[in-house]
């Protein structure tokens, strides 16, 4: 599972350099409905061409849609088991062949 790059700032903070990135371009801080989604899926790729501000709903339905995300179940909560994108998928593929 690749991680987004992240940094410490002078005051000691870890930051994630998708923000700050996006920050500086919008010269403000982003509020909290908002989120830098990469446009091309690579979470190490943070050029300002591949990065885009959308609303938080969207960001989340987009993804959801495309098979990133996975909704748990009640059993999969009470394990507290993480869903990996390979399993979701192994999954979805049983369900069509049947």
């Amino acid at each position: 599972m690749v991680k987004y790059k992240k940094f410490r700032n002078r005051l000691g903070n870890i930051r994630y350099v998708h923000k700050v990135a996006m920050e500086r371009k919008l010269g403000r801080k982003l509020n909290k409905y908002e989120r830098v989604h990469h446009i091309n899926g690579d979470k190490l790729d943070n050029r300002l061409s591949n990065l885009k501000v959308i609303d938080l709903r969207k960001h989340t339905k987009n993804h959801y849609k495309n098979g990133d995300y996975h909704i748990l179940t009640k059993a999969e909560m009470r394990k507290g088991a993480e869903v990996t994108n390979k399993k979701f998928k192994r999954k979805n593929k049983n369900v069509r062949s049947k």
